[in-house]
């Protein structure tokens, strides 16, 4: 037995008080045990378990393989995270501003279709357009242009409006306050501050 465990690298497991006293006339011995046999072996003094040079640096390699793979698995998931967050902030903004398109649509054929009043009207728009402007640029053309900070955006055709001059509101906040009138006997709505 003492042969076998000449040539083998060991590791000395430490054993409680507890054991110690259960091990009273026994003294410690050199035994190649497995961890099953180190449960059962409760009454020796010390254990020493044989340990390849070879199973010690695979356990490291797996260890870490393990921890790199991990680790490249967390990154790939908070890039497409942030990546999906990204796309579903620009998407809600080009819906707040489809949205707009057709409320303000709404609301001019509304007032249009009353014979005379005058309201404000409030919309909400993404912080990156800084003016809502309506001029008019012939029949078939659009009247309504969207400013953004970059410069001009998109623009639509508004029916049913009377554009004098060129008419700019400022966004405030993500807001545009925006005046529709029209009185009686005139056919078309007009644009204001």
């Amino acid at each position: 037995m003492k042969k076998k465990a000449q040539g083998i690298k060991s590791k000395i497991l430490p054993v409680s008080p507890f054991q110690e006293k259960k091990a009273q006339g026994i003294k410690s011995k050199i035994l190649p045990v497995s961890l099953f046999q180190e449960k059962k072996a409760q009454g020796i003094k010390s254990k020493i378990l044989p340990v390849s040079p070879f199973q010690e640096k695979k356990a490291q390699m797996q260890l870490s393989f393990g921890m790199i793979f991990a680790i490249i698995l967390i990154i790939i998931f908070i890039s497409f995270a942030i990546y999906g967050i990204g796309k579903f902030l620009k998407m809600q903004k080009e819906i707040q501003i489809r949205s707009f398109v057709k409320e303000i649509k709404d609301d001019v054929d509304t007032v249009w279709k009353s014979p005379e009043t005058s309201q404000k009207f409030s919309y909400t728009l993404p912080k990156k357009i800084i003016q809502v402007c309506f001029e008019d640029k012939g029949k078939d053309r659009d009247n309504m242009r969207l400013i953004l900070k970059e410069g001009f955006g998109q623009s639509e055709k508004i029916e049913h409006l009377d554009i004098s001059s060129k008419t700019c509101m400022d966004n405030k906040d993500g807001k545009v306050e925006i005046r529709l009138s029209k009185d009686f006997g005139e056919s078309l709505v007009r644009v204001g501050k």
